[in-house]
């Protein structure tokens, strides 16, 4: 009875390994189907075939990504937004999407939804010229003229020998009214003395009202965004204050804001932030600068990458209020497409005895992804010096892979692996880059040998 039974359990495990599998190579043959169709311009096939990708694989980037642009070749940028949209949440600091979304948004001649897109672009790549001079074409096209010179000016510092930027400054800063030009220098002095001569970009004094209005911004506690709002709000109304002045002032408000509200934020409260940034327009261009700040490195969110030979590994770990564990997800990103390659969690142990970071081992099981709770990378902390030691637990051994990591000089390795820093963040972010750099053989993706 009991070899029955075994029997019947060994038979399942394989069917059930069988169909993983068997996914596996079917999503891939749509995929490549996909690709060859959008290379050879054939875009009605190509959103076919990565359809029944992403049918399977929701979160497949390589797939939303060229769907989407398949989708922009057919004009049909509403449901390329669609794609565009869910890309933005799975790599929220890729300027790209944000600027290829903005693109789908300006051919329904959905302006400001367009130009918020290139602002989140801007701040995602900030060494990108040409989303710069998107972004100020747009605020030209909107009358926006203040942000219409500063997005100039960035595109001109950017790629000073851009006649079309070069062009576009002039003629925005032309259009300045003098009390423009004033809330330019108070905002941005640096583009104001680089637009004007540094001579001319003095900020006005600030008088004793707009003194007592900075100290009361300072001391005021916000506790709720819709009570920032309302002191906002108020503020707003007031008519005793140049304009140029109530603009900083604004500025300084909604900065206060963010800050007392989003203090140490979990996923759930940058999850809040981001739909607060791209639903209230009032709380811009704070809130998308805050918003990038936070997603980049904060107590409970934080993100960076490391290159691996024609590969970026992108990652983002994040932790919910509600769970003990952090999550880590990892992209590579090759060829302007990417894929998510890794998916699980981090458990931190904290004691007298010193630090402990366990990142779980996790492996594409085709509709979701598995998390070992035996096998793991394993960095502990010597309570003395503070130095890490990184120990492979149960099966993780044999994800080793020394390739990579031997063709990088000490001190590049050092400095990916050796926290740059005592706080937790450090510790997580070593673990991770010691994963990608050891261990490489759990991400999904090829190596190059």
């Amino acid at each position: 009875m009991k070899k029955s039974v075994l029997a019947v359990i060994w038979l399942a495990l394989c069917l059930i390994l069988v169909s993983y599998i068997s996914l596996a190579q079917s999503v891939d043959r749509d995929l490549q189907a996909g690709r060859k169709a959008y290379n050879e311009k054939r875009y009605a096939a190509a959103v076919t075939s990565l359809g029944r990708v992403i049918s399977r694989q929701p979160d497949h980037v390589a797939a939303r990504y060229l769907r989407a642009k398949s989708l922009m070749a057919l004009s049909a940028p509403a449901d390329a937004i669609k794609d565009w949209d869910r890309l933005v949440s799975l790599m929220p600091t890729n300027g790209e999407y944000y600027f290829e979304r903005g693109q789908a948004h300006l051919k329904r001649n959905n302006r400001q939804s367009a130009v918020a897109d290139f602002e989140m672009a801007s701040l995602a790549s900030p060494q990108n010229a040409t989303f710069a001079l998107e972004k100020a074409k747009l605020y030209t096209q909107l009358g926006q003229t203040i942000e219409a010179a500063e997005g100039y000016q960035l595109a001109v510092d950017l790629d000073p020998n851009n006649g079309a930027a070069i062009e576009g400054r002039r003629t925005s800063l032309n259009q300045l009214t003098d009390e423009d030009r004033l809330a330019l220098i108070e905002t941005n002095s640096r583009v104001a003395a680089a637009s004007f001569g540094r001579l001319e970009a003095k900020p006005v004094p600030d008088d004793q009202k707009v003194i007592r209005e900075r100290e009361t911004i300072s001391q005021t506690k916000f506790a709720t965004i819709a009570e920032g709002r309302r002191y906002y709000d108020q503020l707003n109304a007031r008519t005793d204050f140049a304009p140029s002045k109530k603009r900083v002032l604004l500025g300084l408000v909604r900065e206060k804001i963010l800050r007392d509200v989003y203090v140490d934020p979990y996923l759930e409260d940058v999850e809040q932030m981001k739909k607060l940034v791209e639903t209230e327009s009032w709380i811009n261009p704070e809130g998308r600068k805050h918003y990038f700040n936070t997603i980049n490195d904060s107590k409970f969110w934080f993100s960076g990458g490391v290159q691996r030979d024609d590969a970026y590994v992108y990652y983002r770990v994040t932790k919910s209020k509600f769970k003990p564990r952090y999550f880590v997800h990892m992209y590579a990103v090759r060829n302007n497409e990417s894929n998510l390659v890794f998916n699980s969690d981090i458990a931190v142990t904290e004691d007298s005895l010193g630090r402990r970071v366990d990142l779980f081992a996790a492996q594409n099981r085709g509709y979701m992804w598995q998390v070992s709770k035996t096998d793991l990378l394993r960095a502990t902390s010597d309570p003395k010096n503070g130095n890490f030691t990184y120990t492979p637990e149960g099966n993780m051994q044999r994800f080793s892979e020394a390739t990579f990591k031997n063709r990088l000089g000490k001190a590049e390795y050092d400095k990916l692996v050796i926290p740059r820093g005592e706080g937790l963040n450090p510790a997580i972010r070593s673990t991770v880059h010691y994963l990608i750099t050891d261990y490489a053989r759990v991400l999904s993706m090829p190596l190059r040998q």
